[in-house]
């Protein structure tokens, strides 16, 4: 194991490597047609209600700007799409009482738009987490679409010289730029939020309807395509999940979120991976079980194999019949009322044979321990009572790989070791690959075959629980707290007074601690 935990040449270019670079495209999609239906019904809806009220000196918020600029900055539109956005835009403006003159907007409102569309392309990033384009794209946009309606109104309409209408407008169209600079920022943090969590339920379950609507005769060409991999080199053999030199950028970020990625997960295997926040966690899970490249459009670099599957060749519903995924959010993920309905779902929509759906049901529930939970309501269990049925639920699937994204985020400790221990039963019991994402790492570690951390994106240390915790102050400095019964055992064994492995929970350290004292 060495420290940055990558095998083979650790220094290679993110976007070198001789892979192919796959770019995203971006289409327009259902729910970003909705998106820009409803923002700019709310910028009409605000300017003609409450824009009034907030004037001061001349100056008051454009809804109407300000929602066609956030509607561009949550949906990347290419510069085409963003001119005809700003053109619904104006025509809307074409609505009695929403300007004087509402032919005039058409203009200012498609050139306003237009400066968006370029400018939201542009990187704009301080460091990794400040982001200054939708501040700039809508400060800019605003005073572009504010100065063109002034010019026309000003200039062409009533003769006043050009000087004098950029004088007059100034501090109209710089403070209602300002203004909407406010009101983008409110709302883009927490529009964005919604919309990513919205992404991956789609690409995790409940779109699994749709993915197999779109399953076509390219399905078979592509399985067989998938299958073939182990002819170039990176076949998975006893390898459940092969990441070859894999980097992922997303399409509006700056950088890549994961980047120079070598690794191979035995069949088998309970991985465990943690690292602190925005190191990457989530975004690597994303690469097991197909939400990238199939959710989430970006550059790509490097191959993912999993259960003998490359994930950029095989469809998505062909990888979830491999890889069973639990999400952070199990209310989100939850479809049906009643327990046994929800375990049942997933069988119905990956056509298992319907002879073996109560054989399935029963053991799924079985080995989580809640056949008890059957016909109870989704709503009448607690948190830790629907973890288990969102991961009977999958595991009545029989996938191959089990992912999971913090499952015991919510739960208390006692919950979260149940969870826990069934899964390791679970993995035991049937050799199913499981990964959990998670920050409590003496709970990984206490039940993980293997340990990954992340950092910035790369893996920091990957090893057996016991090779990673002995660099525990290192974790400590990335933001990996390790319990104290490892930190203690740590500081015998840098003062020479132990010599063993050290320890990863408080029964081990005792025992090593009464070692030390004979």
């Amino acid at each position: 194991m060495n420290e940055n935990g990558n095998i083979g040449n650790e220094n290679r270019d993110p976007v070198g490597g001789g892979a192919a670079q796959r770019k995203g495209t971006r289409d327009l999609s259902v729910q970003d047609l909705i998106i820009i239906a409803v923002l700019l019904a709310a910028g009409a809806v605000l300017k003609l209600t409450v824009a009034s009220f907030l004037s001061f000196a001349g100056m008051k918020p454009n809804f109407i700007i300000a929602m066609y600029c956030l509607a561009i900055i949550l949906v990347r539109p290419n510069i085409g799409q963003s001119i005809i956005i700003g053109l619904l835009a104006g025509l809307m403006c074409q609505i009695p009482m929403l300007n004087a003159t509402p032919w005039v907007n058409i203009a200012s409102e498609t050139l306003g738009a237009l400066v968006c569309g370029i400018l939201i392309h542009i990187p704009m990033r301080i460091g990794r987490k400040v982001d200054l384009n939708p501040l700039v794209s809508t400060f800019l946009s605003t005073v572009v679409s504010g100065y063109t309606f002034a010019i026309i109104v000003g200039v062409v309409l009533n003769g006043l010289s050009l000087p004098v209408t950029l004088a007059t407008y100034a501090v109209m169209v710089f403070g209602t730029a300002a203004l909407n600079c406010v009101l983008v920022a409110i709302l883009t943090v927490p529009l964005r939020k919604v919309l990513k969590k919205q992404d991956v339920k789609r690409g995790d379950r409940k779109d699994s309807d749709q993915v197999v609507a779109r399953t076509d005769a390219m399905g078979t060409a592509a399985r067989a395509a998938a299958e073939c991999a182990n002819d170039d080199g990176i076949s998975s053999g006893s390898n459940a999940i092969v990441l070859d030199n894999f980097s992922f950028r997303y399409q509006e970020g700056e950088e890549a979120t994961v980047q120079n990625i070598d690794l191979k997960i035995p069949t088998g295997t309970f991985v465990g991976i943690t690292g602190a926040a925005g190191s990457g966690k989530s975004t690597l899970t994303y690469a097991f079980n197909g939400i990238i490249p199939h959710c989430y459009p970006g550059d790509i670099q490097g191959r993912v194999v999993v259960c003998g599957l490359d994930t950029s060749v095989a469809t998505l519903t062909d990888i979830s019949q491999k890889v069973g995924s639990v999400c952070q959010d199990i209310d989100s993920q939850m479809v049906s009322s009643v327990v046994e309905d929800e375990v049942l779902y997933g069988m119905e929509n990956f056509g298992v044979p319907k002879d073996q759906m109560e054989s399935r049901l029963v053991e799924a529930l079985d080995e989580m321990g809640i056949s008890d939970l059957r016909h109870r309501t989704i709503d009448s269990l607690s948190g830790g009572q629907k973890q288990k049925v969102a991961i009977a639920s999958v595991i009545a699937l029989k996938p191959e790989v089990l992912v999971l994204d913090e499952p015991t985020a919510e739960l208390d400790p006692v919950s979260s070791l149940a969870v826990f221990d069934l899964l390791k039963r679970y993995a035991n019991a049937h050799g199913t690959t499981v990964i959990v994402v998670e920050q409590k790492i003496a709970l990984l570690s206490s039940h993980a075959d293997m340990l990954l951390i992340m950092e910035d994106g790369r893996i920091r240390f990957i090893g057996t629980p016991a090779e990673v915790l002995a660099h525990s102050t290192e974790l400590l400095a990335i933001g990996v707290n390790c319990s104290r019964s490892t930190t203690l055992v740590n500081r015998l064994i840098g003062r020479g007074l132990y010599g063993g492995p050290t320890a990863r929970g408080v029964d081990e350290a005792v025992a090593i601690c009464k070692e030390v004292l004979a």
